[in-house]
């Protein structure tokens, strides 16, 4: 019995690395693509959900998001200032409803990783994406 809980314990933990390698990845790609002069990100250091999907030491973080070039939110929070204006990678769809500067999200649904990016927000911010990616363009949010 005690075995089997060690063969199904560390089955799960597996999974879930696997998961969060490939947040990570996926986030990656999505901020090297949305971050057009290369700068720092900001994350949500509070958002304790945020720091367990991501591996948040493979980003060149910024502790401001003044000083960031993209902001990476899981949950809605508000701007002001200079930090309003910066495009914003949400980690849930819904919030791509509250942030008009939210470029593009990543998400899971039914087990599954989804990618979107919104496509006027995109050109408001002169973001170019590779046509790998012109899959994931959506004309408007639903």
């Amino acid at each position: 019995m005690l075995k089997f809980l060690l063969i199904v314990s560390l089955c799960y933990s597996f999974a879930f690395a696997s998961e969060k390698e490939t947040a990570t990845k996926i986030v990656q790609a999505i901020v090297a693509t949305v971050n057009t002069y290369d700068q720092a990100v900001w994350i949500q250091k509070n958002d304790k959900e945020l720091l367990e999907l991501l591996d948040v030491n493979r980003f060149n973080i910024s502790d401001t998001c003044k000083d960031a070039g993209v902001l990476i939110l899981q949950s809605s929070t508000s701007f002001s200032g200079a930090c309003k204006d910066k495009p914003i990678v949400v980690l849930d769809y819904d919030i791509l409803k509250d942030h008009k500067n939210a470029v593009a999200a990543f998400f899971w649904k039914k087990g599954r990783p989804n990618i979107v990016f919104i496509k006027d927000r995109i050109e408001k911010f002169n973001i170019v994406l590779p046509p790998s990616y012109e899959i994931y363009l959506e004309e408007t949010i639903w």
